[in-house]
């Protein structure tokens, strides 16, 4: 698949199970997007990661059922913080498990292929018009 961005894909993915980390990357390597992939066991830890500066994803892959708190509970802190508009892909099991997914898109775990290349294409593509908008701004801005 064409990688519509001119860098790698950022993504960070929030997941404490292995074997559902394990599927996940297998499938991004099967789509064969370039990609930058910071693991987060924890909502913590992806809190910590966004405030400290490791990563600035293009896109998070956020599960629902995590220690400590819960996928929902995080994604309120990041509609709360500086981060609120980073693109949110909730991962879950069962999806009546999310009451009320808001704006993020709706996974059901294992993603498939086809899936994972369809919502990555997207938010390339998402990526790609925001970059454009803001070059667009900045040459605009310059022009009286």
């Amino acid at each position: 698949m064409e990688n519509i961005l001119d860098r790698p894909l950022k993504i960070l993915l929030v997941e404490d199970d292995a074997v559902d980390v394990m599927m996940f990357r297998k499938t991004l390597a099967d789509v064969d997007v370039p990609n930058e992939i910071k693991l987060c066991r924890c909502a913590g830890c992806a809190k910590k990661a966004l405030v400290e500066g490791d990563i600035y994803p293009d896109v998070i892959f956020l599960d629902e059922v995590l220690p400590e708190s819960s996928g929902s509970e995080f994604k309120e802190w990041l509609d709360s913080s500086k981060f609120k508009n980073i693109r949110v892909i909730r991962l879950t099991g069962s999806p009546e498990s999310i009451k009320d997914p808001g704006d993020s898109v709706l996974l059901v775990k294992p993603p498939t292929v086809r899936t994972m290349s369809t919502v990555l294409q997207l938010v390339g593509a998402i990526q790609r018009v925001a970059q454009a908008a803001a070059s667009y701004a900045i040459v605009s801005q310059g022009i009286h």
